[in-house]
């Protein structure tokens, strides 16, 4: 039993499995690229492959900002929204429609945007 200054460890026992299962959006990330990479270096996949890598963040990004603002979850929109910007710059660099020198200022941009609208969502809990 515990005590009145116990901490405890863990998801809440409130969660469903279903939404326990959707949290871990950037280890699925991690793993996915890690899987793609691995193939482009065991020559089963084309290096071209590794030219597009940042459109998985634009798509997990898209698919956090939709599940933030449904469940209201004005934190977690914010970093969605950074993560998104930054996946636009990294796409559009890694094709050539930019350079490196403007990262510093596209990454303020995020974050700015970022914390803006954690503030401007109302949060849902």
């Amino acid at each position: 039993m515990a005590g009145l200054g116990a901490v405890r460890l863990g998801p809440k026992p409130t969660l469903e499995r279903s939404e326990m299962m959707r949290r871990p959006l950037f280890g699925w990330f991690l793993l996915l690229t890690g899987f793609v990479w691995l193939m482009v270096e065991s020559h089963l996949l084309p290096a071209e492959v590794l030219r597009w890598w940042p459109l998985a963040v634009v798509l997990l990004a898209l698919i956090g900002i939709v599940r933030a603002a449904v469940d209201r979850r004005r934190q977690a929109l914010g970093a969605y929204v950074a993560a998104l910007i930054l996946g636009v710059f990294w796409l559009a660099r890694e094709n050539g429609f930019l350079n490196d020198h403007l990262f510093g200022p596209i990454l303020l941009i995020a974050l700015g945007l970022g914390l803006i609208v954690r503030r401007l969502v109302p949060d849902g809990r």
